[in-house]
């Protein structure tokens, strides 16, 4: 994770890789949960149940995904032409 300009160096203790696998980051101070937004870019996994969610999350369905602006941490979606979507990682 060094080579990620927003990221503190030192502060994690587990793995970006092992911290995906799991959902959660582990760091000095407890532990963060995380996803795959790389995962969110494809159409199959807007058709995949999501448990825990909450919103509107569980009614779109997008059958495009255009990525408008990736930025650091954070990447800005075009769901078909009805929802844009913000995604932290």
């Amino acid at each position: 994770m060094e080579d990620e300009p927003w990221w503190p160096k030192g502060i994690a203790i587990s793995s970006m890789e092992a911290a995906l696998q799991s959902g959660k980051l582990e760091t000095r101070w407890g532990t963060v949960s995380c996803w795959d937004v790389e995962k969110s870019q494809d159409v199959a996994w807007w058709k995949q149940p999501i448990q825990g969610a909450w919103g509107e999350l569980d009614s779109i369905i997008p059958s495009s995904i255009e990525v408008i602006l990736k930025d650091s941490n954070r990447t800005l979606m075009r769901l078909d032409n009805t929802h844009i979507a913000l995604a932290y990682s």
